[in-house]
């Protein structure tokens, strides 16, 4: 028996606002404190096994196929450490995952190689999680940059990576605000080729959840959508929100062809 009611919506509204600040475990040089605290004490990495069973079963197939022919260009937006690419790009399972970042030296020889040839992007706002990314092979690029606050050099270079990137990773859009969200999912559908973008919504934590949603439908070609649980709430969460665990919906939606 759970502790807490068990339900889905907040009876305090959505958004930031009271979310637990993570900050500190973000700035660390390797995700060892990220997987005690956020994986640990959370659970976080149970997103990252819902994240895996959809990647298998909606696009891993169409990408190998396309990799054939060329190395495919892959973006994780919003990335930290890696751990979307690590159970998509890479095929880890959350329990591997938490074991290989248990310590740091597990977390650069204790992962998986790649599934099919790729050259990777990791952008976030952590330079240090980003650092760690390139060392573990896990990124082959990085892009430090603030989303919500692009210089217009920076709005060029990220359009032009996502307009040419075959597997778009979106993990936390709750980071972003609505017009930051709609120039992502602008240029992304922009690219020429095919594409693929997967973008987790996360109800408790995201004011415009709703915006978001409408605005993937109206500009990408729908494949699928499935429902479960981002992590445990802690207690202080738990006593704002009215709720003890966070749930999200993981979309994958395709790039229109003409």
């Amino acid at each position: 028996m759970t502790d807490h009611p068990i339900r889905f919506f907040s009876h305090a509204p959505p958004g930031q606002t009271f979310k637990r600040d993570w900050t500190d475990v973000y700035l660390s040089e390797f995700p060892v404190a990220y997987r005690d605290e956020l994986m640990g004490r959370c659970q976080i990495h149970a997103k990252d096994g819902i994240l895996r069973e959809l990647f298998d079963r909606e696009i891993l197939a169409p990408l190998q196929a396309w990799a054939e022919a060329e190395p495919l260009f892959c973006v994780d937006l919003l990335s930290a450490y890696g751990d979307s690419f690590l159970a998509t790009v890479h095929g880890m399972t959350p329990e591997e995952i938490f074991e290989a970042w248990s310590t740091p030296e597990k977390s650069l020889t204790g992962l998986k190689p790649r599934r099919f040839p790729c050259r990777t992007l990791g952008i976030d706002l952590s330079g240090p999680a980003l650092g760690y990314g390139q060392r573990a092979g896990i990124f082959d690029d990085t892009l430090a940059v603030n989303i919500n606050a692009l210089s217009a050099d920076e709005r060029v270079t990220l359009a032009h990576a996502l307009g040419r990137c075959h597997y778009l990773h979106l993990g936390a859009p709750g980071y972003i605000g609505l017009d930051g969200f709609r120039f992502i999912v602008d240029a992304f559908a922009a690219g020429s080729g095919p594409g693929y973008l997967v973008v987790a919504f996360n109800y408790l934590f995201m004011a415009h959840h709703k915006a978001f949603k409408q605005c993937i439908v109206e500009t990408l070609r729908f494949i699928n959508c499935v429902g479960g649980m981002q992590r445990y709430l802690l207690p202080d969460e738990v006593a704002h929100y009215g709720v003890s665990c966070a749930y999200s919906t993981t979309w994958v939606m395709e790039r229109k062809r003409p």
